[in-house]
């Protein structure tokens, strides 16, 4: 052993006992999920909401985004299963005039620390339903998470649906530019993108049929205005970019009802810090459940048909490394007592030091 190596050692040791000294834990992981529960939960005792209680229960997240859940009678089913989870945080987002039933929502263990929907600018009417932006405060890191819950216009490949998905995909990235989003924060845009169609449309102008008599696009909306069916294709400029997600089986589709191309229709988008940590990710499909099979999960395995009773969308969810806080500055060195050469690391004794 050579005379600097029990110092450089040491040193490293000095700053584990300090980091630990000060209270400091390690890295925070979250579990976040998204599922499309369609047309809302149903009421208890309902196929659609006991099923889609197993199925979230099996998985377990910490956070879960909801798509279609619905508002008027039917926002109280949303806060029974809400409850029936155990999420103390919940958050239903209000309608849309383009559409007044679906909503977007979020159940969370932890505190919703600021609450955003993205809209439309003064004077227009683009965006189908109003998605929620929702910051929350996970413990362990510094760098709490952004989660969009994204919901766009279904689900005609026409020309016109087109058109609007292309719409209120500017305006989600617009909303993280203007929320000045650096890349180092944890930021997920998750969903249904409905992202069908003709890949690589161009538009000269806005369509002449299939627009809503309520429709009115920004006036800073600019043409040519391009469609494309990859979320890659609207993100990448904001550093974000597609998870890769699949089923235990390899499968992508995410669309129950459907076995073609088109029935991946649910995305997780990831911010480049995020997608620089180390992260695992899943498509639950409880027919391909069982013991050891996919990602841990820590609730009663359901039926083997609860997803397609659940909903006509699979949910996605993934493990995601946060990163635990910043470790306190050292103010002084603690001093080591001298140890030979043969010695064992843990025979010296650190005295002093501060953080």
């Amino acid at each position: 052993m050579s005379s600097s190596a029990p110092s450089t050692r040491l040193s490293s040791l000095c700053a584990v006992v300090l980091w630990a000294a000060a209270g400091l834990s390690p890295a925070a992981t979250v579990r976040l999920a998204s599922f499309n529960i369609e047309r809302g939960f149903g009421a208890p005792g309902s196929d659609s909401f006991e099923q889609a209680r197993a199925v979230i229960a099996r998985v377990n997240p910490d956070i879960i985004a909801i798509v279609e859940p619905q508002g008027g009678s039917d926002a109280v089913n949303f806060t029974n299963m809400a409850q029936a989870l155990s999420y103390p945080h919940h958050l239903l987002s209000g309608s849309s005039v383009l559409d007044t039933t679906l909503r977007t929502g979020i159940f969370s263990r932890y505190p919703l620390t600021s609450t955003n929907s993205i809209q439309s600018p003064a004077g227009a009417v683009e965006m189908t339903r109003q998605n929620l932006a929702v910051k929350i405060d996970v413990p362990g890191t510094p760098r709490d998470p952004l989660v969009i819950v994204l919901h766009l216009k279904c689900c005609s490949s026409s020309a016109a649906d087109s058109f609007r998905r292309a719409v209120e995909l500017r305006r989600t990235r617009e909303f993280v530019q203007a929320n000045s989003i650096p890349a180092l924060d944890h930021v997920l845009i998750v969903g249904d993108y409905n992202l069908v169609g003709s890949d690589n449309a161009v538009f000269a102008a806005p369509p002449l049929t299939g627009l809503p008599g309520r429709y009115r696009l920004g006036a800073d909306v600019t043409f040519p205005l391009t469609y494309r069916t990859d979320p890659d294709f609207y993100f990448s400029s904001v550093g974000m970019a597609k998870l890769p997600v699949t089923q235990v089986n390899g499968a992508t589709k995410t669309w129950s009802t459907r076995a073609s191309s088109s029935s991946v229709l649910d995305y997780m988008v990831a911010s480049s810090a995020l997608r620089a940590r180390p992260f695992q990710t899943e498509i639950y499909n409880s027919a391909l459940d069982g013991p050891g099979l996919g990602l841990p999960k820590t609730g009663p395995l359901p039926a083997t048909n609860a997803t397609s009773l659940a909903s006509d969308h699979f949910l996605l969810f993934g493990d995601f490394d946060l990163g635990g806080p910043e470790p306190a500055p050292v103010l002084t060195w603690p001093a080591a007592s001298t140890i030979s050469a043969g010695q064992a690391l843990a025979d010296a004794v650190l005295s002093g030091g501060a953080a």
